[in-house]
């Protein structure tokens, strides 16, 4: 789910690029920009991580 997240952030972000602003639009679309960046980090952030071949399973004390 987090990578069709981050996939359609991307695709917004490419959309973006397209417009022609100026004035305070120019500000909005930064701010645009960032909060998809955003979204992005917070998809990495929530995935869990990817155990190596060499690790093995989960121990508890």
């Amino acid at each position: 789910m987090n990578e069709k997240i981050k996939q359609e952030a991307a695709h917004a972000m490419r959309l973006i690029g397209i417009l022609n602003v100026n004035g305070d639009a120019v500000d909005v679309v930064a701010a645009v920009r960032q909060s998809l960046r955003n979204i992005a980090m917070i998809c990495d952030g929530t995935e869990a991580p990817e155990k190596k071949e060499s690790e093995g399973p989960d121990e508890t004390a």
